[in-house]
């Protein structure tokens, strides 16, 4: 399992849990979060992949600050 320190914007939908987008840089996820609607945060987490098929999916991750 790889774990890497990522931007995250997650957009919490009540229906369907959560969406998870991963950004590269603060102002590819500040503009990923003003075109999302509801509740949505910005974070710097502690990513921790696993390799399905040669396809890294996130198995989990860790908040490590909130930057909106």
């Amino acid at each position: 399992m790889n774990e890497t320190i990522e931007l995250l914007v997650i957009h919490i939908d009540g229906q369907y849990g959560e969406a998870i987008y991963k950004a590269e840089n603060e102002l590819e996820a500040y503009r990923r979060f003003k075109s999302l609607k509801g509740r949505k945060k910005i974070v710097k987490a502690k990513v921790y992949y696993q390799n399905i098929m040669n396809t890294p999916f996130i198995k989990k991750y860790e908040v490590l600050e909130t930057l909106a």
